[in-house]
C-alpha cells in the first residue's frame, strides 16, 4: 500500500489592513509629488512628456488631479491628526471629473460632455454637470447647498475687492481735484474727541457741538457702532493633542472581553472625542442589553482606564449601538476661541448662543439660552463650573452689543465674577450681598410684567415679533446669572424660590432668561418647584450618583472626570449628552473685559432701583428696632464668645443650620457683627454689653 503523501502548506501573502493601506497611501502621494515636480519641469524629459499627456486629459484641472492624489493619500494614511473620510475622497474625484466636463478641460472633459450632449442636449448637459460641481463641493468641504453657494459668493466678493479699490479711488479723487469746496471757518475750530458736529436745516446753518454721555442719546446723535472683540484676545492657551491609547487594541479587548462572558459584539465605530474615546458597539439580536450594562467593572478592568470607570450610553441617540466611554490617558483641551471661530456660533442669528465644548463625536458644540429658556448650572468643587460660567458670559459678549443684552450677575462667594465688573451690559454692579438679591429678583418680577404690558399694547405675544416690529434696543434680552444658589436659598428659601419660580414659569416669553449654578445640588436647594420649570440642565463631576439623580433625574454625573467633563441635558431630549466644556483662561476673560471697558465706557448706565426699589419684607422687618426672642438669645451668646460662627450658634441654641445662619445674617444687617471673610468662619462681635441694644 503507497503511502500517502504529506500535503504541501501553501505560503500566503498576508499583511495587516493598516500596513496595505499604508502601501496604497504612499503610492497616492508618490504619484502627486512626481506629478507635481514633472509639471513644474524639475523631473527627466520621460515625466515632462508624461505630464504632457497629463495635462492633455484634464487640461488645467491638472493640479486639481494632484490635490485629489494627496487627498487619497492622507484618506488611507489614517493619520490621526488628520482624519479623511469617504466623503471626502468621493467629492475630490467627482468634482475632478465633472468640473472637466462643465468647463471642457482636456480630453476628458470634452468627451464627457460630447458623450452626454448627444443624448440629452446642451441645456440638461449643462445642468447635470453644474450639480455634479455643487454635490461635490458638499461631499468634499462637508457644507450644505445653501453654504455652498455663501461662500462662493464670499469669494466672489473677495476677489473683486481690487475694482472697488479703484472705484473709491476714483471717487475720492473726482472730490479732491474736480470739486473743491470751501473750507468753512466754524470747521476749523478743534473738537473734543467725544463731540459730534451737526448741521440744522433751514435758511440759515447753525453748528452745534454735542457731547456723548452716558448711554442717553442726545440731539440726535447716535452712539458709535458696536464691533465685537478681536478673537486674538482669547487665543493665548496652546493646545495639546489627546492620548487616546491604542485604540486597535481597545477595540479586539472589549470584544473578547464581552465574548468570554458568551456576548456576541462587535466595534462599528470609533468616536474620537476629548475627553473620552467612544467605541460604538453592536450587539447580537437576542442578547440583553442589561447583562451588558452589568459588565462595565469587568471591561473597565480588562481596558486598564484611567480612574478606573467608564460610561455606557444605552443606546447611541438615533442609532442601534451601546457607546462605551473610555477615558483618555490625557485630555485635549477645547478652546473657547476655536468654538466662538465655528460656524454654528458665527452663523447663528440669536443673541444669546454661547460655547459649549467639543461633543464625543469631535464637533464643537454650542447651544442657544433662549431656546431652553432657563438653565440649571450643578458641579463639585474643581469640577469645571466657574469656567463654564466665563466661558457662557464672554460668548453673550462676542455676540451682541450692550443695547441687545443686559446682565445682572449674582456672586455671593465675591470672587467668581468680579472680572466681569463695569462692563456696559451690566444694569447693576456684581450683586454680592443677599438681601439685593432677593430685591434683584423681586425687580426682575416687576420688570416681566411690565415687558408683558407693551407686547399687549402692541399686538405681538413674544419679544422676537417685538423686536421685529420695534427693534431689538426697545427691549432687550436680559439674563440673570447666580454662581451660588445655595447661599441665595439659606438667606429667604420660600421668597427666592417664589421669586425664581415665577420667572422661569413666565419670562421666556419676554426675553428675561434665567443660569442658576450651585455646587451643592440637594432637593432643598434645587427644590421640585425649581426643576419642574427648568427642563435644561447641565452636570459636571459631582460626588455621588444621589446628587447626579437630583440634578438630571438620572445617574452618572458621578462618573465624570472634572476638569470641564459635563453631561448636557436639552430640553428636546431625554437623555443627556456627554460634552467635553471649553475652557477660557482668566487672562483672556480679563483682556476681553478690559477692551470693552476701555472702548465702550460711555455704554455703562446702572440703575439703583433694581437692588433697592423691592427689599423683601424680611429685610425691611430687620432693620425695626424691634428684637425677637430668638435674635435676644443669638446676640447674648455672642457677646459671651467675643466671636460667633454659624456651628457654634447651632450648639449653643441647639438650632438647625438655616435658622442659624439667618441670625447670623440678621446681626451682620444690624451692624452687630463684623463682614465675612473668605476662608474665615467666625465673625468679631462689635458689641460689648446687651446695653447697647434696643429693648
Amino acid at each position: 500500500m503507497a503511502r500517502r503523501g504529506r500535503k504541501r502548506k501553501i505560503t500566503r501573502f498576508k499583511i495587516k489592513s493598516e500596513v496595505s493601506n499604508n502601501i496604497l497611501a504612499l503610492l497616492f502621494l508618490t504619484l502627486a509629488f512626481v506629478l507635481s515636480l514633472s509639471l513644474v519641469g524639475l523631473s527627466s524629459p520621460t515625466l515632462i512628456l508624461v505630464s504632457r499627456q497629463v495635462i492633455h486629459l484634464f487640461g488645467y484641472l491638472v493640479w486639481f488631479l494632484i490635490f485629489s492624489l494627496l487627498i487619497s493619500g492622507l484618506f488611507f494614511l489614517r493619520w490621526r491628526r488628520l482624519t479623511l473620510y469617504l466623503n471626502h475622497l468621493v467629492g475630490s474625484w467627482s468634482f475632478l471629473f465633472t468640473a472637466a466636463a462643465l468647463f471642457h478641460q482636456g480630453e476628458v472633459g470634452r468627451l464627457l460632455w460630447k458623450y452626454l450632449k448627444s443624448e440629452f442636449g446642451n441645456l440638461i448637459t449643462f445642468i447635470v454637470f453644474l450639480s455634479g460641481v455643487l454635490v461635490s463641493l458638499m461631499l468634499l468641504f462637508d457644507l450644505s447647498l445653501v453654504e455652498v453657494i455663501d461662500d462662493g459668493l464670499k469669494l466672489m466678493n473677495f476677489l473683486l475687492w481690487p475694482v472697488r479699490g479703484l472705484k473709491r479711488v476714483a471717487q475720492l479723487w473726482w472730490k479732491l481735484w474736480l470739486w473743491k469746496p470751501q473750507l468753512r471757518a466754524d470747521q476749523t475750530e478743534k473738537e473734543s474727541p467725544l463731540s459730534l458736529t451737526i448741521k440744522e436745516k433751514g435758511a440759515k446753518e447753525k453748528v452745534k457741538k454735542v457731547e456723548l454721555k452716558g448711554i442717553k442719546e442726545e440731539e440726535g446723535v447716535e452712539l458709535p457702532a458696536w464691533q465685537p472683540p478681536d478673537l486674538s484676545l482669547i487665543s493665548l492657551v496652546t493646545k495639546k493633542p489627546a492620548d487616546r491609547g491604542d485604540i486597535n487594541q481597545n477595540k479586539k479587548i472589549i470584544e473578547e472581553t464581552l465574548a468570554s462572558f458568551g456576548i456576541k459584539a462587535q466595534v462599528k465605530r470609533v468616536n474620537e472625542g476629548a475627553a473620552v474615546t467612544q467605541y460604538a458597539l453592536e450587539i447580537a439580536a437576542g442578547t440583553k442589553v442589561s447583562k451588558i450594562i452589568s459588565l462595565q467593572n469587568n471591561l473597565a478592568l480588562a481596558l486598564a482606564a484611567p480612574q478606573g470607570r467608564i460610561r455606557m450610553q444605552v443606546p447611541i441617540p438615533g442609532e442601534s449601538l451601546i457607546g462605551i466611554e473610555v477615558p483618555n490617558r490625557n485630555l485635549e483641551l477645547v478652546l473657547t476661541s476655536e468654538v466662538l471661530a465655528s460656524q454654528a456660533f458665527q452663523r447663528s442669528n440669536s443673541k444669546l448662543v454661547f460655547a459649549l465644548g467639543k461633543g464625543v463625536d469631535g464637533k464643537l458644540e454650542v447651544a442657544d439660552l433662549a431656546e431652553m429658556p432657563h438653565l440649571l448650572v450643578a458641579g463639585a468643587t474643581g469640577s469645571g463650573k466657574s469656567v463654564f460660567l466665563n466661558n457662557l458670559i464672554t460668548s453673550f459678549l462676542y455676540k451682541a452689543s450692550p443695547e441687545e443684552v443686559k446682565m445682572i450677575l449674582v456672586d455671593p462667594k465675591r470672587v467668581e465674577l468680579t472680572l466681569f465688573k463695569d462692563l456696559p451690559y451690566l444694569i447693576t454692579p456684581v450683586i454680592k450681598d443677599a438681601d439685593k438679591v432677593l430685591a434683584s429678583l423681586n425687580w426682575a418680577v416687576e420688570e416681566m410684567r411690565e415687558r408683558y404690558k407693551q407686547l399687549s399694547e402692541v399686538g405681538v405675544r413674544n419679544i422676537e415679533e417685538y423686536h421685529k416690529l420695534m427693534g431689538k434696543t426697545e427691549m432687550p434680552y436680559l439674563v440673570i446669572v447666580i454662581d451660588e444658589l445655595a447661599q441665595v436659598m439659606l438667606f429667604s428659601p420660600n421668597e427666592v424660590e417664589r421669586a425664581v419660580t415665577q420667572l422661569a414659569q413666565m419670562a421666556r416669553a419676554v426675553g428675561i432668561h434665567l443660569v442658576l449654578a450651585t455646587q451643592r445640588p440637594s432637593v432643598d436647594i434645587i427644590t421640585g418647584l425649581i426643576k419642574a420649570n427648568i427642563p435644561a440642565r447641565i452636570s459636571f463631576y459631582v460626588t455621588s450618583g444621589v446628587d447626579s439623580k437630583v440634578i438630571l433625574d438620572t445617574p452618572g454625573a458621578e462618573k465624570l472626570l472634572g476638569k470641564g467633563d459635563m453631561l448636557f441635558l436639552p430640553p428636546d431630549q431625554a437623555s443627556p449628552q456627554r460634552i467635553q466644556g471649553a475652557y477660557i483662561s482668566t487672562a483672556e476673560v480679563r483682556n476681553v473685559t478690559n477692551y470693552i471697558r476701555e472702548k465702550y465706557r460711555q455704554f455703562l448706565d446702572y440703575k439703583e432701583e433694581v437692588t433697592t426699589a423691592f427689599l423683601s419684607s424680611k429685610v425691611v422687618a430687620s432693620t425695626s428696632d424691634r428684637i425677637s426672642g430668638e435674635l435676644r438669645q443669638a446676640i447674648e451668646v455672642a457677646i459671651s464668645e467675643k466671636e460667633i460662627s454659624i456651628s457654634l450658634l447651632q450648639r449653643k441654641l441647639r438650632i438647625g443650620y438655616n435658622k442659624a445662619a439667618r441670625l447670623v445674617e440678621e446681626m451682620e444687617e444690624r451692624g452687630w457683627l463684623e463682614a465675612a471673610e473668605p476662608g474665615k468662619k467666625r465673625r468679631k462681635v462689635l458689641l460689648s454689653s446687651l446695653d447697647q441694644i434696643p429693648s
